[in-house]
């Protein structure tokens, strides 16, 4: 299992919720998909996102979410400040 965490520096004010809740429809929807959340400091406002993925889906579904990019509208969110892949060792 893989874990996929992208970090951001904070929610622009014209996120659209609407597309945000499509978009996450759609990666629940995606072969692989294990689970997610969405991360928030209460201090800095400093966000991420953290998805998990069965083995060897992970480059499917990012090819998947660029197709997807291109012909639906945007969510608003930015490019990540970082993205991270991990190696899943222990699941309770």
């Amino acid at each position: 299992m893989k874990a996929r965490l992208a970090t951001f520096e904070g929610l622009p004010a014209e996120i659209d919720m609407g597309n945000v809740g499509e978009f996450r429809e759609w990666i629940k929807s995606q072969p692989g998909f294990c689970g997610g959340f969405h991360l928030r400091d209460p201090k800095t406002g400093a966000v991420a996102s953290l998805t998990l993925w069965d083995e060897g889906k992970l480059e499917e579904v990012r090819i998947a979410a660029e197709k997807r990019q291109s012909t639906h509208p945007p969510v608003g969110m930015p490019e990540p400040t970082s993205v991270v892949f991990y190696d899943i060792e222990w699941r309770a």
